[in-house]
């Protein structure tokens, strides 16, 4: 298989094959390489930080830019729970389609006989 590692042309066996989990945030393949394949290729490094309370994530994100000032902070965890509302309110509102009731929605498509404006007669009960 052939491909780029930022701009260095690669090629390498695959090896086997496994279940991808597009729902989860672990990585979902793995590139192995022998030692030294890589040595001259440009890199960049990318790590995650999991399970740190609430109360420590922005003291530890101000510690990891005051130390290593090239870093990047990314903190996903308001993306991820937006992403999570929204998908909540689809399921919701995919569920509860079925039990909407129609008939009353029917109603203002299709009248019933006689009840359209203009069409409708006083009767006299005299």
């Amino acid at each position: 298989m052939g491909f780029e590692i930022q701009g260095t042309p690669m090629e390498g066996r695959v090896a086997n094959l496994r279940k991808v989990r597009w729902n989860s945030f672990q990585p979902n393949f793995f590139l192995l390489f022998q030692e030294g394949v890589l040595n001259d290729a440009p890199k960049t490094f990318l790590a995650t930080i999991s399970h740190v309370a609430q109360e420590n994530r922005q003291r530890l994100k101000n510690k990891i830019v005051n130390d290593f000032p090239n870093v990047s902070v990314i903190d996903v965890t308001r993306m991820a729970g937006t992403l999570l509302g929204i998908t909540d309110r689809l399921t919701l509102s995919i569920r509860l389609w079925p039990d909407w009731p129609l008939p009353p929605v029917w109603s203002l498509f299709f009248p019933l006989p006689g009840t359209r404006p203009g069409k409708m007669k006083l009767r006299s009960t005299c």
